[in-house]
């Protein structure tokens, strides 16, 4: 990565960043200096949610088995997500019960850490006639997001996951991108897959999204699914509170749907 700034420079934020390291409570963390983002794809269970906003609440029943967790959200911008995170714990809300979420760490996450977010093209897999529906739908969405959100922005943290005693060491990531690229540039360009898609905050429409992720032959079911087919792993469960109708897919409980 050059010095000059680039779309994927987050340099200016370290002093935010770095504040809210003030008051976290000291305790046994995972080193994120020696943490490269993409690595830990290759080597580790992730938990992906795209189009996220703050929903905390879906990734609590996976931190036995995932150990990354990437958030992504392209209206999301830093100033929302550090009011979030201050004093070192995240509120997961309302109906967190006994639940908590605490960050010891927190770092920007930088060009190292990413793929090249401007090569990606969420439409390289769509049908002609569905990137023609939804290509102005797609462009208004961009532009009004590049104006909230002018820089785009990392952060990645070292975070503890404790509930009824026990406690699950784990790493987040939250990023400013779109869901179909970051899909693009995390997993299938690396012949990768998360071990759990969450799309439950998916939906288009008036305030939408330009694409619903769970409707399938759209972006995110195209990019998956061409994936797939050119010998790459599946998502193992989609985790989707909408009607769900990829291909490949079956119901395995309420909001559940595994790879068959």
């Amino acid at each position: 990565m050059t010095n000059e700034p680039t779309d994927n420079d987050c340099s200016n934020l370290d002093s935010v960043a770095q504040g809210l390291l003030d008051g976290l409570p000291a305790a046994p963390k995972i080193n994120l200096a020696e943490v490269n983002l993409m690595n830990l794809i290759r080597e580790e269970n992730v938990f992906f949610y795209p189009a996220c906003h703050f929903d905390w609440l879906p990734m609590l029943q996976y931190t036995h088995c995932c150990k990354l967790f990437i958030y992504c959200d392209w209206w999301v911008n830093h100033p929302s997500f550090d009011n979030v995170v201050r004093h070192g714990k995240i509120d997961i809300g309302p109906h967190q019960g006994e639940h908590t979420l605490r960050v010891f760490d927190i770092r920007n996450i930088n060009g190292a850490d990413m793929f090249d977010v401007n090569a990606a093209n969420p439409f390289r897999h769509v049908p002609a006639e569905v990137e023609q529906r939804l290509r102005g739908g797609f462009d208004a969405h961009e532009n009004m997001a590049r104006q909230q959100v002018p820089v785009r922005w990392g952060r990645l943290m070292s975070a503890r996951h404790s509930y009824n005693g026990a406690h699950h060491h784990i790493i987040i990531a939250y990023l400013s991108l779109e869901g179909v690229a970051a899909y693009q540039g995390f997993f299938a360009n690396q012949r990768r897959a998360p071990k759990v898609l969450c799309i439950n905050n998916c939906g288009d429409g008036f305030g939408g999204n330009y694409t619903a992720f769970h409707r399938g032959n759209e972006p995110l079911e195209c990019e998956v699914g061409h994936s797939i087919v050119n010998g790459n792993p599946a998502p193992e469960t989609v985790l989707c509170d909408r009607d769900f109708d990829w291909p490949g897919y079956g119901p395995d409980g309420a909001g559940h749907y595994r790879h068959e």
